[in-house]
């Protein structure tokens, strides 16, 4: 079947972009089994234009119509939306037959008639599948799967072309027997089958995308698994989990399930595992985003001691040193180890062991109190940034400098990404530039805004400029390159340095001398990986110690 359908997509691939551009575009949606509506819709470049829509019989082309409704199922015209966008329904008539029908869309704005075309099967034909699938063989069903997912409005779904027919004749049949009009169920299971049959043999082109980005997420339920387990597991997916991770997580689970829901715990399992290690995040903040009381119900895992230990950035910084895991019972183990060494260390600094002796034993404990209050004192200018914090030194440094500062409720949130503005006024303060009377030359900057100052000097300055000739950018994360192409400007270095990053064709051509610069000067640092990453967003933590290594240079 794969050769097949394969070959039936290119063609209508072919002849779809040859008729369709970028303006203007035609879409046919598949047949609705219940009611068999079909919905067209698509754009024409042209607000409140005249559009002509034919949908003609199986073999009729539009220069062969000339009259009868024999030819035709529908002609219709109407005029597109202030946006240029049409849509039109309609119920296939008692007397359609099955077979492809084809769609027309004419109008004067167009230089080609575009086409498309969908496939049509009458209610005997639907109700002759269903009941040869209930009754024949496996063999028999494997043979036709290409017809029945015509005849069920399945023939265009993607995973068809990666799966084994055999395979998904033997999903069909563990579900049987259908109704005689329960094609939507079907349909439903056909398609079913067929991503199982890629995942059992690893057709990875039919799981995700280049992105790592599930296909067929809503059909599999991943999208709402939240929801369903009542967990934050498909968050940690998509907020937390990078690219590698989440082709990785996919990699884990090519495997042979007998259902979705087998499919879907052993992907949450997967994704609380690997988002521990395979992530952009700096530090260890985000693992309290994925060993949450939920979640670890979710996957079954006991995580009471972690829950309750009080210290959370000292054990989730040893949880990241110690990176991947290959299992649940590994992680709480591991877990175990760390706290139980977190706390031996705590008792064994901890001050006078007893006894209520003279002027001797008084200075003996102060001598052992004294160092703790010390760092305690460290510890407590923001209390998300503790010793253990791997961007501690530079976070306090530039507290103390008055180059940054700190929240209201005593934090610094270190792992959150820093704004255009914000990286601006960090800039002003480590390199102690003038701020200057706002011009208006940007409409997304009022004279009244705190940062009018500070991005008013820094235009002046040269080291930043708007996102466009009116837009400074307010509100927007600022990327790993653009802090870096700032800090060059402010150095005014004309040496571009050398990089080795393997995404090094990824960084923007403004920001390529930049990058390479502060790389081989050891002011910015790549990945594990030996990436870059220059479009990632820049945290709090990062932009602070990127300056802290300039400035301690």
């Amino acid at each position: 079947m794969k050769i097949r359908v394969m070959a039936a997509v290119i063609v209508m691939s072919a002849l779809f972009h040859t008729v369709v551009s970028a303006e203007n575009t035609l879409t046919v949606e598949p047949v609705n089994l219940v009611s068999d509506m079909v919905t067209i819709k698509g754009h024409v470049d042209s607000e409140n234009e005249l559009v002509t829509v034919i949908v003609a019989n199986p073999g009729v082309e539009p220069e062969n119509i000339t009259s009868g409704t024999d030819l035709l199922q529908q002609y219709w015209e109407t005029e597109t939306d202030d946006n240029g966008n049409y849509s039109f329904s309609f119920e296939m008539s008692e007397v359609a037959v099955s077979g492809e029908y084809s769609v027309f869309i004419m109008s004067s704005e167009l230089s080609k008639t575009m086409k498309s075309t969908f496939y049509f099967a009458t209610t005997e034909d639907r109700k002759t599948a269903i009941e040869e699938i209930n009754e024949k063989s496996i063999d028999y069903i494997a043979g036709k799967i290409d017809e029945y997912a015509k005849v069920l409005g399945a023939d265009d779904f993607d995973a068809l072309n990666g799966a084994d027919d055999k395979e998904i004749a033997k999903h069909l049949k563990k579900y049987i027997p259908y109704e005689e009009d329960g094609y939507v169920e079907v349909q439903k299971k056909l398609m079913e089958g067929a991503i199982l049959s890629c995942y059992r043999n690893k057709n990875t082109e039919y799981i995700y995308n280049e992105k790592g980005e599930a296909k067929n997420a809503s059909i599999i339920g991943f999208d709402t698994l939240d929801n369903d387990y009542d967990c934050t597991l498909y968050m940690v997916f998509n907020n937390i989990l990078n690219g590698t991770g989440k082709k990785a997580v996919f990699s884990n689970i090519s495997k042979d399930y007998a259902d979705f829901d087998a499919l879907k715990k052993d992907f949450m399992t997967n994704v609380f595992l690997l988002a521990i290690d395979n992530t952009d995040k700096m530090g260890g903040g985000h693992i309290s985003d994925i060993i949450t009381s939920k979640n670890t119900e979710a996957v079954g895992m006991d995580a009471d001691k972690y829950l309750d230990y009080s210290n959370k950035n000292a054990l989730n910084n040893k949880i990241v040193e110690k990176g991947s895991f290959s299992s649940l019972k590994e992680l709480e183990e591991t877990i175990a180890d760390i706290i139980k060494n977190l706390e031996k260390n705590n008792n064994s600094s901890g001050g006078n062991s007893g006894g209520t002796g003279g002027a001797g034993s008084m200075a003996g404990a102060a001598a052992s109190i004294l160092p703790q209050v010390q760092e305690k004192e460290e510890e407590l200018v923001f209390s998300d940034v503790d010793r253990t914090f791997w961007g501690k030194e530079a976070i306090v440094y530039l507290y103390k400098n008055g180059i940054v500062n700190g929240f209201d409720d005593g934090t610094f949130k270190p792992n959150e990404y820093i704004k255009r503005e914000q990286a601006v006024k960090m800039f002003m303060a480590a390199f102690d530039i003038e701020e200057a009377e706002y011009d208006g030359s940007f409409s997304d900057v009022n004279k009244s805004d705190w940062f009018s100052g500070f991005v008013s000097g820094a235009v002046k300055k040269e080291f930043v400029k708007g996102i466009s000739g009116s837009l400074f950018g307010v509100g927007k994360n600022i990327t790993r390159e653009d802090f870096a192409v700032m800090l060059y400007r402010i150095i005014g270095e004309n040496t571009a340095g050398k990089s080795d990053f393997s995404d090094y064709d990824e960084i923007s051509e403004y920001a390529k001398d930049a990058v390479s610069y502060m790389n081989e000067n050891g002011y910015i640092n790549g990945y594990s990986d030996a990436t870059f990453r220059p479009k990632k967003e820049i945290t709090r933590a990062e932009a602070a110690s990127i300056i802290y290594r300039y400035i301690k240079r």
